[in-house]
This record gives structure tokens, C-alpha cells and sequence, in this order.
């Protein structure tokens, strides 16, 4: 009871030294999660609202906390620290005023950079405190006193959020209460954006305490990195070095899956480098006495070189040189067929960056020079600021780059935007290559950049908020497939249906090929229209014929096709034709050819090549009725 009753005067002190050397931080965490709880309560859209206020939280908290740090280091005075507070709210509201909108997706990867931007930029804090020959052991020091706090506030804080959460549903279960489920949506961003927050900032006095013995928590943290990153680093290195004998082998291009695995690769290193840099000099250090430590023996020497870092540690960095170049190599093959995007850039500077911190690894093994920790995160924060913010941002190279794009895919259809087309002027036929990667980067233009992004292009024929969406269209533009080549035609039925037209009998939507496994099927016959589905014992069919011919007719000139939903298959041409209910209803046979039913077709796709015509997709619904007794 003493103990627990301890622990609860810690955290009330917590929040109290919280609200006194950090009350702008606290602020900012409690308005998260009051504006969390306001988004929750109102309509879904208002999600994307609160995304952007705590976002605007984050920068101006992050800002404000390393302003309390730098003060409690004591590198800056009261009021050098709320200048630097204030600025940091001007330079938030700046940006509020003029960028953030995440109605375009180039945004969120903007805020998603300036937030990560913020949060190194803590770490490098402790930086600015100590000489030079010390600034690396303050680092690690200060580093791994915030993450100790941040790891403890976090567990703390997920095992309340449980048993609340059990609490709760123990409540509603006894008392017969029916509580709305958004509670639990409640509880969480009260813990999550305002309890969390408020605790990490109270143990500012801890983290900004004067430099003591060696922690115990540093050689935790060695042996978590022994048993956990050392694994990990050796079998992502073989996986890719594997790879890496392949492409020799076969000259195959880099697959778009080697990239992100690079980066992991990289990042274990890189966090590698950070655990073990000078942590068994200090184990020595702490080991040996004040007259002796140089001399100090070690009764069980570790696997380290002199310089204090595990030898594997130090490989890493010469072994990833062309892991690194590798995984550029892979980014710029997508680059060279689809343009920079901002997801591709980001990718392609961290590896940039990792090389950048192999070299300097890898020139320390040659010189016999001690790893430091630093660097390791003083290169992505400046990475990140410039993809953020600078003229080679994210944002900027994606919107040119996807533009060029455009641009180039549209003087390759011989569009002339100078003119607008006749309204009655028949649509001219493309390639469906080119038809679709104009398709492409108008829709990417139009989600990442906005449609204004487009008129720069395209003109203002496309000059509507949704025109971007059949950018080919408004072009004069259709798809016409290469001669020889399979023709794909696809029809959905847009009538609503009657249940009771379809007499009673077992409901079963069914969809093939399956994304969700709904009822069990055979599926399509590649070779034929008929769809055989089963149904318990029972194995019923359905001729799709006569539907999958009409679909082909209907949608052979694209005159009848309505604009294609997003996320079908980009083979499927102009669009879909629009398939009358009465044509898409169809009977269902049980195995000896009795009636067994009724299938309505809601969506089909078709192809026709030299073998004949044959149905790939098919959803719809399927009324089964009971077989009939027998006798």
C-alpha cells in the first residue's frame, strides 16, 4: 500500500512540475485532445480537421519543448527561451495561414516532414550544451533519459487506457447501460494527446539534470541491441546481398520492394550505431577505479575493438556502400518510368542519407576512430527540414516532375491545349498506354496538388473541381488497345433491385475472384462464360454469356460507358457500360440443370482475345432456393 501510494504522489508531482517548467507544452497537449474529443462527437470529416490542429499542436509543442530543455540545460535564459517559444507559435501560425491544407495530399507529407523535423530536432539538443569532446557521451546521455521517460510514460499509459477500458465495458455489463461506443475513442485521445504529453515535459528536471555516473539503462540497452538489432541487421543483409548476386546473375532490374528494405536495413545500422557508440568504454570506466582505469583489465573481454563498438556494428557501415546504391538504384527505376512522387522522394534522400552516414562510418573503421551517435541523427534532421520546406522540397519535385509527365504524355497524343475541342467533335483514339498515363498524373496532380495544378497543364478545359478525374475525355481522348492485343470491356448495373422480384430462397453476395472469402467458390473458368459457384454440397451454375456478349458490344466504342470507379482494373478502357437489371438477371442451375434460383449480375468484367471470350470478375447477388425433396 506504501508503495503504491508513493508511486501515486510521483505522478501527481509530475503534473505539478509539468504545469510549472512546461505550462505551454501541457496547454498544447490538453487542447489535442479536447479538440480530439469535439472531432469524435461531430461528424467523421471533422477528423481531418483535428488532424490539422494537432498537427499545429505538435510543431508548437515541439518548438516549445526543446525552448524548456535548452532552459534547463542552461544554455538559455528565461527570456531567450520565450522568444524562441513565441517564434516558434509565429512561425506555426505562418504556416497555418499559408500551406497546411490537407485536403491535398502533398500536405500531409509536408506536415508529416516538419513534425519528424521537430521531434530529431530534440534529440540534438543536448548538442548545445558541452564541449566538443564530451558532446557525444551528452547526447546519448540526455537522449536516453527521454526515451527511459517516453518508454515508461507509454506503458504506463497503455495499461490504463485497458483497464479503463475494461472498467468500462464491466459498467455497461452490470448496470445494463447502453453507452455509445465513442467513449472508448474518448478515454483514448484524453490519454493518448493530453496525459502522455503532460507526463514526458514533468520529467524535464530528470532529463536536464547535471551528467552522473553511468546508467544502468545504457547497458540494458546494449544487451536489447546484442539479442535483438544484431539478428535482425545479419538477416537483412543476407536477404539483400542474396538479391544483390541475383540482379548480377540474371540483369534483372531492382524490384520496388528492395528500397524499403534497404531503408530497414539502414535504419537497424544506423540505430545500431547509436546503442553500442562508446558503451563499453564507459562500462569500463564505471568499472575501474579513478587511478587505474586506464589499465583496468577486463575479466571477460567483449567482442569489441578498442574504439568501444561491437565489430559487427562496425562492418555495417562498409556493407551497406552497395546496399545503399542498390536501393537508389531501385527508387530511380520508378523514377525513370513514373515520375518523382513524394513518397518515392523521401525514399530516395534517406537512403541518400544513410550513404552519406555509411561513408563517415566506413572512413572511421579506415582511421580506427571511434563511432559517434550524433551524426546519426544530425543527417536526417537536416534531411528532413530541406524536404520539407526547401526549393528541392517533396512537394516541389513531385508537382514539376508529375507536370513534366502530363505534359510530355499529352505532346505524345499530339493534344493542342491552345484550343478548346467542339463539344460535338468525336473522341480521338490513344493507345491505352498513353490514354492511361494521362489518366494518371491528372488524378495524381488533382488528390496531391489540387486541380489548379492541372489547368497549368491541361488548360481550362479541365478547369471544374472534378475534371481532372477524365482528363483523356476532356482531351478528346479514348483508349484504343494495340492491334492483336486482348480487349477488356467491363458493365455494371446501376438500376436498384427488388428483392421480392427474385422469390425467397438463401441471399449470398458473391464476388469471384474473391477479396473476402464470403462463400466458398470455384470460381471462373478461364476457358468459358460459366460461372460455377458452391454452396454447401451443392455445386449450382450460372451461363454469363449472354451478358459477358453484351458487355463487349456495349462498351466496344465507349459511347455507352459510364466514368469507371476507381480502383478497378486500369485495363478496363474508357469506362463501363451501364447493364439494364432485366438483361443482368440470369437463372441459377443446380448440377442435373434444374432451376436452382436466381443470379443478378452487378458488376462484370470481360475479356475477348484469340481463344475466345471469356468473364475474369463477376459480383452480384445470388438467391439460392432449397433443393426439393426427393421422391
Amino acid at each position: 500500500m506504501s508503495s503504491l501510494a508513493g508511486n501515486l504522489r510521483r505522478g501527481l508531482r509530475d503534473i505539478a512540475v509539468a504545469l510549472r517548467v512546461a505550462p505551454v507544452e501541457v496547454a498544447l497537449g490538453v487542447t489535442a485532445a479536447v479538440s480530439w474529443s469535439l472531432a469524435i462527437a461531430a461528424k467523421p470529416d471533422a477528423l481531418q480537421t483535428w488532424a490539422e490542429i494537432a498537427t499545429l499542436c505538435a510543431l508548437a509543442g515541439g518548438i516549445a519543448w526543446i525552448a524548456t530543455l535548452l532552459h534547463g540545460l542552461g544554455v538559455l535564459s528565461v527570456g531567450r527561451r520565450w522568444l524562441l517559444t513565441l517564434t516558434g507559435f509565429a512561425a506555426v501560425v505562418l504556416y497555418d495561414r499559408t500551406l497546411l491544407d490537407f485536403d491535398r495530399v502533398a500536405e500531409g507529407w509536408r506536415a508529416a516532414l516538419l513534425v519528424a523535423f521537430v521531434a530529431l530536432a530534440i534529440t540534438l539538443v543536448p548538442l548545445a550544451d558541452v564541449r566538443r569532446e564530451a558532446r557525444d557521451r551528452r547526447f546519448r546521455e540526455v537522449n536516453l533519459r527521454i526515451v527511459t521517460r517516453a518508454t515508461g510514460v507509454g506503458l504506463y499509459a497503455g495499461a490504463l487506457y485497458v483497464g479503463l477500458a475494461l472498467a468500462i465495458g464491466a459498467v455497461e455489463s452490470l448496470f445494463e447501460l447502453h453507452l455509445n461506443d465513442e467513449i472508448y475513442a474518448h478515454v483514448f485521445g484524453a490519454i493518448a494527446f493530453g496525459l502522455v504529453p503532460w507526463l514526458v515535459v514533468g520529467g524535464t528536471p530528470t532529463i536536464t539534470a547535471p551528467p552522473g555516473p553511468p546508467a544502468e539503462g545504457m547497458r540494458i540497452v546494449r544487451r536489447f541491441g546484442v539479442y535483438l538489432f544484431l539478428p535482425l541487421l545479419a538477416i537483412y543483409y543476407l536477404i539483400l546481398y542474396a538479391y544483390l548476386v541475383r540482379i548480377a546473375v540474371t540483369e534483372e532490374l531492382p524490384r520496388n520492394l528492395v528500397s524499403p528494405l534497404t531503408l530497414l536495413a539502414g535504419v537497424i545500422g544506423a540505430l545500431g550505431v547509436m546503442m553500442f557508440a562508446g558503451a563499453d568504454e564507459r562500462a569500463r570506466e564505471s568499472a575501474a577505479g579513478p587511478d587505474d582505469a586506464p589499465h583496468a583489465p577486463t575479466e571477460h573481454p567483449s567482442p569489441v575493438d578498442a574504439t568501444g563498438a561491437p565489430w559487427p556494428i562496425r562492418l555495417a557501415a562498409p556493407l551497406f556502400l552497395p546496399l545503399g546504391v542498390l536501393g537508389v538504384w531501385a527508387v530511380g527505376v520508378r523514377v525513370s518510368q513514373y515520375g518523382w512522387t513524394e513518397f518515392r522522394y523521401v525514399r530516395e534522400g534517406a537512403l541518400v542519407a544513410l550513404l552519406v552516414l555509411a561513408v563517415s562510418g566506413t572512413w572511421s573503421l579506415l582511421r580506427r576512430r571511434s563511432l559517434r551517435a550524433y551524426p546519426v541523427l544530425v543527417v536526417p534532421t537536416v534531411f528532413a527540414l530541406l524536404c520539407a520546406v526547401s526549393p528541392w522540397s517533396a512537394s516541389v519535385v513531385a508537382r514539376r516532375s508529375q507536370q513534366a509527365r502530363l505534359r510530355t504524355a499529352m505532346h505524345a497524343a499530339d493534344v493542342d491545349t491552345s484550343t478548346a475541342p467542339a463539344g460535338a467533335e468525336p473522341l480521338r483514339s490513344v493507345p491505352d498506354s498513353l490514354y492511361r498515363e494521362i489518366r494518371s498524373a491528372g488524378v495524381y496532380l488533382r488528390d496531391h496538388f489540387g486541380n489548379d495544378a492541372v489547368v497549368a497543364v491541361a488548360g481550362q478545359r479541365v478547369a471544374s473541381e472534378r475534371g481532372a478525374y477524365d482528363l483523356a475525355e476532356r482531351l478528346g481522348l479514348r483508349a484504343q488497345p494495340a492491334p492483336g492485343a486482348r480487349r477488356v470491356a467491363a458493365a455494371r448495373v446501376e438500376e436498384p433491385l427488388q428483392a421480392e422480384s427474385l422469390g425467397a430462397g438463401s441471399l449470398y453476395f458473391v464476388e469471384v475472384p474473391t477479396r473476402h472469402e464470403t462463400i466458398p467458390t470455384s470460381g471462373v473458368r478461364g476457358d468459358s462464360t460459366l460461372l460455377s459457384l458452391k454452396i454447401g454440397s451443392r455445386t449450382l451454375s450460372i451461363d454469363l454469356a449472354r451478358v459477358a456478349t453484351w458487355t463487349l458490344v456495349a462498351d466496344t466504342t465507349g459511347e455507352a460507358a459510364a466514368p469507371g470507379r476507381r480502383g478497378r482494373d486500369p485495363s478496363a478502357g474508357s469506362g463501363e457500360a451501364t447493364l439494364p437489371l432485366s438483361d443482368a438477371t440470369l437463372p441459377l442451375r443446380d448440377a442435373d440443370g434444374a432451376d436452382a434460383g436466381r443470379f443478378v449480375v452487378r458488376w462484370l468484367r470481360v475479356v475477348r482475345d484469340s481463344s475466345g471470350v471469356h468473364v475474369r470478375a463477376v459480383e452480384g447477388l445470388a438467391v439460392v432456393r432449397p433443393r426439393p425433396p426427393s421422391g
